[in-house]
């Protein structure tokens, strides 16, 4: 408006026209660099979330992933000592019989040597009385 009202020709007319022409320029590309900026900053923004996420994501991922694997190493642990509980039960188990198995057989060997001391008494006193009687049958 204010363009148009100055006289064709008049070179401060031109000069405001001219003036009014680069400060819009100037505010349009203003503009369009802060519009630019911003869906920039959108853009990076957007980046820094999706990266958070996959991060939050991973770190979930990796939490899980931790305590399924000291979940099931509590789990082999548990399993190995039960495993070796159970053994070393057995082992115990088996130490006791073979002890008991020792006892037996030591208790046996003693009253089978007894009985070959007993029988060896015997057939002395038999032996001695035997001699008596052909002493005695001699002297008669």
């Amino acid at each position: 408006g204010l363009a148009v009202r100055v006289r064709v020709g008049s070179d401060q007319g031109l000069a405001l026209c001219f003036g009014l022409w680069v400060m819009g320029a100037v505010l349009w590309v203003s503009g369009y660099g802060l519009w630019v900026s911003c869906y920039g900053s959108r853009v990076i923004g957007l980046g820094l979330w999706v990266s958070g996420y996959g991060s939050l994501v991973m770190g979930i991922g990796l939490w899980v992933s931790g305590y399924g694997s000291r979940v099931m190493g509590l789990g082999l642990w548990v399993s190995g000592y039960g495993s070796r509980v159970m053994g070393d039960g057995l082992w115990v188990s088996c130490y006791g019989l073979w002890v008991m198995g020792d006892g037996l057989w030591v208790s046996c060997y003693g009253l089978w040597v007894m009985g070959y001391g007993l029988w060896v008494s015997c057939y002395g006193l038999w032996v001695m009385g035997y001699g008596l009687w052909v002493m005695g049958y001699g002297l008669w």
